[in-house]
C-alpha cells in the first residue's frame, strides 16, 4: 500500500509531528530520520529533530534560517472563493500486508523487518530520481528533474491506539518537503509532485514486488490471496514445520 497525501498547512503537520511523527512508535520511542539527496545538502543527517523540521515546514533553511526556496504563498478557488493554497510538503504512507504486520509482532523477526525497511527505502530511491522542479525562468514553462527529495522517515509498528491498545500495522512515514535543488540555476526552488502522484500506482506496485521478491529470496514463502496486495505471508525458514501460518485476518492455522 502507498498512500500521498498534500499537505498544506505548516502549522496542521507541525500538530502532526507531537502527535504522530515525533516518536517512530506509538508505544516506543525511536526517532525518524532524514533522508534524501536533498537532506544531504543541508547536512541533515540522523535523527530529526523538532527545530529542523519545523524550520523547514516555515521554508527556511535550519542551519542559517534564511529563506529556503522563492515559493510564496499562492491562491486556488474553492467553493468559489480564493483560498490560501500553500503546499509545505506531501505526507507518503507505505503499508505491508497485515498478515505481515501480524507475523512480526508475533514474530520480532529482525530479519523481516529489515527487508521491509529495504524495499521502502529503494522505492524512495526511485521515487527521487524522477522528482523534479518548476522552469519559468526567461519565459521558460516546463519542468526539469532535478533527481533530489528532501524527506524524512518514520517507522511505526503498530496502529494509533484507540483506549490503550494499538492493532498490528506496520508501516512507514515518508515526510517529503515542497523545496528540490535546481542543478541548473543553483538554487532552491518549489518541487512539481505532478508526475509523482500521476504515477502513484506504479511506485506502490514498485514498493509490492519488491518486498515479495526480497522476502522469497531470503526463503520465506508467500500464498495469494486477493486485494489490492495479492499475497500474503508465508512461511518462515527459522521455523520448523509445525509452524504456523498468518492470513490476512490475523488468524493462525498450522503451516
Amino acid at each position: 500500500m502507498l498512500n500521498i497525501e498534500v499537505n498544506r498547512s505548516a502549522e496542521g503537520v507541525e500538530r502532526y509531528f507531537d502527535r504522530e511523527l515525533a516518536v517512530t512508535d506509538y508505544l516506543i520511542k525511536e526517532p525518524g530520520v532524514w533522508a534524501g539527496r536533498g537532506a544531504d545538502r543541508l547536512a541533515l543527517r540522523g535523527s530529526v529533530q523538532r527545530t529542523q523540521f519545523v524550520a523547514l515546514l516555515r521554508n527556511e533553511d535550519p542551519t542559517s534560517g534564511k529563506r529556503l526556496t522563492a515559493r510564496m504563498n499562492t491562491n486556488r478557488q474553492e467553493n468559489g472563493e480564493m483560498v490560501s493554497n500553500p503546499q509545505v510538503g506531501y505526507g507518503l504512507v507505505f503499508g505491508v500486508p497485515k498478515s505481515l504486520s501480524v507475523y512480526l509482532a508475533v514474530t520480532g523477526d529482525q530479519v523481516v523487518e529489515n527487508i521491509a525497511r529495504s524495499a521502502v527505502n529503494e522505492t524512495m530511491r526511485a521515487m527521487e530520481a524522477e522528482m523534479q522542479c518548476k522552469v519559468r525562468k526567461g519565459g521558460l514553462d516546463e519542468d526539469r528533474r532535478t533527481g533530489e527529495m528532501l524527506y524524512s522517515k518514520f517507522f511505526h509498528r503498530d496502529s494509533r491506539p484507540i483506549n490503550g491498545l494499538s492493532d498490528p500495522h506496520w508501516h512507514v512515514h515518508c515526510f517529503v518537503h515542497n523545496a528540490t535543488f535546481d542543478p541548473l540555476e543553483k538554487r532552491w526552488k518549489a518541487g512539481q509532485f505532478r508526475a509523482l502522484i500521476a504515477d502513484k500506482c506504479y511506485f506502490q506496485e514498485y514498493f509490492h514486488t519488491l518486498l515479495a521478491q526480497k522476502l522469497m529470496e531470503s526463503g520465506y514463502k508467500l500464498r495469494r490471496t486477493s486485494g489490492a496486495m495479492p499475497w500474503a505471508v508465508l512461511f518462515a525458514p527459522t521455523l520448523d514445520r509445525a509452524s504456523v501460518r498468518i492470513s490476512h485476518t490475523g488468524e493462525r492455522s498450522p503451516a
